[in-house]
C-alpha cells in the first residue's frame, strides 16, 4: 500500500480528532499522519484549510486518502483504497440527494469528508486551494464548483466511504449502508455555531 491515510483538525475541533477518528487509525495499516492548525477561526474557514493541507501532504506521500476528524474508520476493508480507486487522480463520494432526504431533488454532492488524490490532481488541488484563500464558503461548496467545470473527473466511491451518520433533522439517510468503512460524525452541526 503507498497510499497514506491523513487528517488535520483546528484547535476547535482537535479534541473531536482525538475522541473520534484517533482512536480509529489503528485500522490502517499504511502510513498516516495528521495535521494541527492552531488557529480559531470559523467553521467555514476552517473548511477551507482542507487543500492546502492535502497539497502539503502530496509532498511527502504519493496518494493520500483524506478523512475528517469527525469520521470514524470502521473497518479493515479502508486498507483497500488503492485497489478501489486504479489510477484515478481523485475520488470522492458523491451523495444524491434525492435518495438521501426522500425527496424529488435531483441535487447530486461530492462530499469532502472522504477523498482519494494522487499527485496527478495536483493541479486542481493548487486551482481548489486559491479559490479558497479567495472565498468565503465552506470547502465542499468550492469543490463541487470547480469540479463541475475542471476537465478533471472524480471517481465515485461507494457510499460505505463517507458514509453519514444520519441527516441534520436527525433521521437516518434514505440510502442503507450495511457495513461503513468511514462514518461521518457530523461534529459542525454542533460545533460551528458555539
Amino acid at each position: 500500500m503507498s497510499t497514506a491515510l491523513i487528517s488535520y483538525s483546528t484547535t476547535k475541533y482537535n479534541e473531536v480528532f482525538k475522541n473520534t477518528l484517533e482512536p480509529t487509525l489503528g485500522l490502517w495499516s499504511g502510513p498516516k499522519n495528521h495535521s494541527y492548525w492552531n488557529t480559531s477561526v470559523d467553521w467555514a474557514a476552517a473548511t477551507r484549510i482542507k487543500p492546502l493541507s492535502i497539497l502539503m501532504e502530496l509532498r511527502k506521500f504519493n496518494s493520500v486518502l483524506y478523512v475528517d476528524s469527525d469520521a470514524t474508520i470502521m473497518s479493515t476493508d479502508v486498507n483497500n483504497i488503492d485497489s478501489v480507486v486504479g489510477d484515478a487522480p481523485m475520488a470522492c463520494v458523491f451523495l444524491d440527494h434525492g435518495k438521501w432526504y426522500n425527496t424529488d431533488s435531483n441535487v447530486v454532492e461530492p462530499l469532502t469528508g472522504t477523498m482519494y488524490f494522487n499527485r496527478d490532481a495536483i493541479p486542481f488541488l493548487r486551482i481548489w486551494e486559491s479559490a479558497s484563500r479567495t472565498s468565503n464558503k465552506p470547502d465542499g461548496d468550492i469543490f463541487a464548483e470547480l469540479l463541475a467545470k475542471d476537465s478533471i473527473k472524480a471517481l465515485q466511491l461507494p457510499i460505505e466511504w463517507a458514509y453519514i451518520k444520519n441527516r441534520p433533522d436527525g433521521k437516518l439517510g434514505g440510502i442503507p449502508c450495511d457495513s461503513p468503512i468511514i462514518m461521518h460524525h457530523q461534529a459542525s452541526r454542533t460545533h460551528r455555531y458555539a
